[in-house]
């Protein structure tokens, strides 16, 4: 009986050895057991033998000798991997985190650039360089443009000045150092061309009186311009101009104002639209009138 239970006990070793299909399976009982199945092997508690792999999260992996449904897996612990944009590790349990930080930039020349780790956030930095320089005269404000495309604005988009060069018409009646718009003959005198007087106002003191038929209402800087019995008379504002009024007995008066300080007679007005020949409606002596 001794010998037959030896011999089975044996039996029973050599078919632990062996799976059903042939392959071999080694049971461990130490690292030396473990020798020759490759680098950084390792008995584990288990009783098989692994072998270093970076692709492990345990850094170890089941040689194909180990049993139990294990040979070629990961010694427990998971797996982990690495790529170019960042890491991920995942836990046996089956939780996961992941974290990755991109940044690129991008250059005038078109190239870009990128690197980092990913996360829940994504941060972007683009930069641009654009060297322009200001239009002037397309309506937009650019550089060192005081103005542009604006009524007060000049063509080099500057703001409008009286003397600044630039004759603006709407603004002023002449531009000292650019042609006269007026001649004398247009405020009913006589002469060549009206100068360009303080404050950009044509100054008809150089015009010649009105000795050929005139008529009155024309302007003057002083009385000798006018033609008797008319007087120069010059508005509350102070203007350089003034206008040759006739005296308010005159036949010609007739439904004119008296003005009552100068006792000279002028159309009475509401607006400026009212007035002929280029005058406006501005004070005289307190009352309303066409006058230069």
């Amino acid at each position: 009986m001794g010998s037959r239970w030896r011999v089975r006990v044996l039996v029973l070793l050599v078919a632990v050895a062996h799976t059903a299909c042939g392959r071999r399976e080694f049971l461990c009982g130490s690292d030396g057991d473990c020798a020759g199945a490759g680098a950084g092997a390792t008995c584990q508690a288990d009783g098989w033998c692994s072998v270093a792999d970076v692709g492990c999260a345990s850094g170890q992996r089941y040689t194909d000798y180990s049993g139990g449904g294990l040979a070629g897996t990961c010694v427990a612990g998971g797996s982990s991997s690495s790529g170019e944009l960042g890491t991920s590790s995942a836990t046996s349990e089956g939780s996961a985190t992941a974290s990755t930080t991109l940044s690129s930039s991008t250059t005038t020349d078109g190239e870009s650039s990128s690197s980092g780790t990913t996360d829940a956030s994504v941060s972007t930095t683009i930069t641009s360089t654009t060297d322009t320089q200001p239009v002037c005269g397309n309506g937009v404000i650019e550089g060192d443009e005081a103005c542009d495309a604006a009524s007060n604005c000049n063509p080099n988009c500057t703001l409008f000045a009286c003397g600044d060069g630039y004759f603006q018409p709407e603004l002023e009646e002449c531009e000292p150092g650019t042609p006269s718009v007026n001649s004398c003959a247009a405020f009913g005198l006589e002469g060549a061309e009206a100068m360009c007087g303080d404050g950009c106002v044509q100054d008809v003191s150089s015009c010649g009186p009105c000795t050929d038929g005139c008529g009155a209402m024309s302007a003057c800087a002083s009385t000798e311009q006018c033609a008797p019995p008319e007087e120069c008379v010059f508005r509350d504002d102070g203007h350089v101009r003034g206008t040759c009024l006739l005296p308010c007995d005159d036949p010609s008066c007739e439904g004119a104002i008296c003005l009552p300080n100068h006792e000279r007679c002028a159309p009475p007005c509401d607006t400026s639209k009212q007035c002929l020949g280029g005058r406006s409606c501005q004070a005289v002596d307190g009352e309303m009138v066409c006058v230069w």
